[in-house]
């Protein structure tokens, strides 16, 4: 398909009806986003994300089991493609793929490997290392189950030397599974210091948050609401409402009260959105990588 898209576009590619991956291959032009996810019912479980910047050449093949949440997906969630920003997409070709047997096995190699980020999610629950979308620690009761009762009833030693062994061999998968997660540890530390900590305000970037934290605190040291406690009301726009508008809403803007129209606002918010055409004239208090803070009145 060709697209030419300016603020927000979906594409409806159709069920997921079991697929585990998808490609993503053609030429894309402008400045904006492109990610993949699913849809079910009116709630929108987004996927990975391409930037485009300048002229993008598109090679990409997406496994779900990047996503620790795609075994609760129902067969029927729709699977979407999002387009965020200006964008010109020429000759995307999309295929929806099923891996084979010799593929998994590749893949649990690449599931094992991978570390587990800092999604917003994370306050309330961490999956760990997933193979195939089943949690590593999953793996490990069952191996340990079969190897203990193999050593129980098809070994000859004596009843000291079994029970010894499966000790250790219980011992031995638990420090197996510590080590590999103190690795994941060790590695959101070091992105933190490395993409958060370190870099100037203007490229902080807190994992699957980007640059949200550094614009929220642009928008409440330009409206003094750490200082002055003043009450205000703010109409959000963002390209997806969970986390960042939800975020805001019930937390980062207090003591201001978030509005659904721009038009009972005092101030407006766009997060890595086009502000829309009837705001183009009010006066721009905040203008940071692709996000805005409007004065409405």
């Amino acid at each position: 398909m060709n697209f030419v898209c300016t603020g927000q576009c979906v594409v409806l590619i159709g069920p997921l009806a079991g697929s585990d991956s998808v490609s993503l291959d053609g030429i894309a032009q402008g400045n904006g986003t492109i990610w993949y996810g699913f849809l079910v019912g009116q709630q929108m479980a987004p996927g990975e994300t391409i930037q485009i910047h300048g002229d993008t050449t598109i090679s990409q093949k997406f496994s779900f089991t990047q996503l620790p949440f795609y075994s609760q997906l129902p067969k029927e969630a729709q699977v979407v493609l999002m387009v965020q920003g200006t964008v010109t997409g020429s000759q995307i070709a999309i295929h929806m793929w099923f891996m084979d047997v010799y593929q998994k096995i590749g893949q649990w190699w690449k599931d094992f490997r991978k570390m587990e980020t800092l999604t917003p999610y994370s306050i309330n629950l961490r999956y760990g290392v997933t193979l195939l979308w089943t949690s590593l620690l999953q793996y490990g009761y069952w191996l340990f189950f079969f190897v203990a009762l193999y050593i129980l009833f098809f070994i000859k030693w004596d009843t000291y030397t079994k029970f010894r062994r499966i000790f250790f061999w219980g011992i031995g998968i638990f420090l197996f599974i510590g080590v590999r997660n103190f690795i994941t540890y060790t590695w959101i530390v070091d992105q933190g210091i490395e993409t958060y900590t370190q870099p100037s305000v203007e490229n902080k970037v807190f994992f699957d948050l980007w640059d949200y934290i550094a614009f929220t605190n642009k928008i409440r040291k330009e409206l003094k609401l750490d200082t002055e406690k003043k009450s205000c009301k703010i109409y959000v726009d963002s390209f997806q409402d969970w986390p960042f508008r939800v975020h805001r809403e019930s937390v980062y803007l207090k003591p201001c009260t978030l509005v659904f129209t721009s038009s009972e606002a005092d101030y407006s918010v766009y997060y890595k959105k086009p502000v829309a055409s009837g705001d183009l004239q009010k006066t721009v208090l905040v203008n940071f990588n692709g996000s805005s803070l409007l004065q409405n009145k």
